[in-house]
């Protein structure tokens, strides 16, 4: 295993699917939720996010075996848009990177544009500082 997958396992012990599971199953679904809960000014998606996982890491036995399995499911989902044209290569780009880079954008964008939406309409009046207006 090369590059940053590689290095990850290298320094943590965990197995590729370990770290794709880890990264694309906890972090990156968390991440968003964090984002959604930023945008609606809430916690609740973060808290049953987090209470959802320890849930099913209390009834996983073999962390390692649960990412073997779960993995070898996300290759099968990819497999299944060959017949529109995308061999496994490409449906993971799309799926796995663009997808999640698009919502990771517009996410980004609503809560930016909330925020300065949020510090327009709170700031104070200052017209009455300018005596020449």
């Amino acid at each position: 295993m090369n590059g940053l997958p590689g290095w990850i396992a290298s320094v943590t012990g965990f197995s590729y699917s370990e770290i794709n599971i880890i990264a694309y199953c906890n972090i990156l679904p968390f991440i968003y939720a964090a984002l959604i809960d930023r945008i609606l000014h809430k916690h609740i998606l973060k808290i049953v996010y987090v209470l959802a996982w320890i849930g099913i890491l209390c009834f996983v036995r073999d962390f390692a075996a649960f990412s073997k399995s779960l993995f070898a499911s996300s290759v099968d989902f990819l497999l299944n848009f060959s017949p529109v044209g995308l061999d496994y290569v490409s449906a993971s780009v799309v799926i796995c990177v663009i997808l999640p880079g698009i919502a990771f954008v517009l996410l980004m964008q609503l809560d930016f544009l909330l925020i300065s939406q949020h510090r327009q309409t709170s700031l104070p009046d200052s017209s009455h500082l300018n005596p020449s207006a």
